[in-house]
């Protein structure tokens, strides 16, 4: 019984160890990449070339990640369109290359901030500033929420 126990567990690791290599990134170059994703790229980063990209295959699924020379991070999913971007430390993802009212509402609301990371999720985007300031907008880049209590509460800022 203790042989067929090992025999099992052995089999088992293999399996797991066989799955885990078929959904492991794998490199790809930037030809390789959706077409989006390239288009993206050169509109918003024309200065900053790609020097690595990957591929993940997940079970049903397939997304791309790309480092650009500057530091920044992007990922995108298997049509190209990106799902999370991340600016280096000290770094701004360019305001262009966020949704409209996102960026209108950081460049209103916080003048002296950028924004560091953003990304979508299914019904929401989350974004990271500059100054640590978290901020939550919904799809249609309305706000939901802020880490800022002074942006989240207005009317409270002077009661004494």
């Amino acid at each position: 019984m203790r042989h067929i126990d090992k025999i099992r567990t052995i089999a088992t690791a293999a399996l797991l160890l066989a799955a885990s290599a078929a959904f492991a990134d794998k490199p790809v170059t930037t030809k390789q990449l959706p077409q989006q994703a390239r288009t993206f790229l050169t509109q918003y980063y024309p200065s900053s070339s790609v020097i690595y990209a990957s591929t993940e295959r997940e079970l049903f699924d397939r997304s791309y990640e790309t480092m650009l020379e500057d530091g920044t991070v992007i990922e995108f999913t298997k049509d190209g369109q990106w799902y999370e971007i991340k600016a280096p430390k000290g770094g701004r993802i360019p305001s262009a290359a966020l949704p409209h009212k996102v960026a209108a509402y950081v460049k209103r609301i916080y003048p002296d901030a950028g924004v560091r990371q953003i990304e979508a999720e299914r019904n929401k985007y989350e974004v990271e500033l500059t100054n640590g300031v978290e901020i939550t907008f919904n799809h249609n880049g309305d706000l939901l929420r802020t880490s800022d209590y002074m942006q989240q509460q207005p009317d409270h800022r002077f009661r004494f």
